[in-house]
């Protein structure tokens, strides 16, 4: 996460991933500790103040495995199951 590898292409995307991470990850952590364990709002904000000091920190080098799966439907495959019936169609005379 963040801009620290030497490849452009790689800095845009630890960008992006950063980012995420501030918006998402720090806004799931923050309403879970909030909401499912109570206690002490400004513990949590500390913590979570911590941890953006961290990730933020140019000398930490972060990475996490990124992976993209898709798949298609082959094009001359049969549908799986029976077809839904279309309701009639039907037409007033005007």
């Amino acid at each position: 996460m963040g801009p620290w590898p030497s490849n452009p292409h790689l800095q845009k995307i630890g960008n992006f991933e950063l980012l995420n991470w501030r918006d998402q990850a720090m806004t799931t952590f923050r309403n879970m500790c909030q909401n499912a364990l109570g206690g002490d709002q400004t513990y949590y904000h500390e913590i979570l103040a911590q941890a953006e000091t961290e990730v933020l920190n140019p000398n930490m080098h972060s990475y996490m495995p990124f992976y993209v799966v898709y798949g298609r439907k082959p094009l001359d495959a049969k549908p799986c199951g029976p077809r839904p019936e279309k309701p009639p169609v039907v037409r007033e005379k005007v």
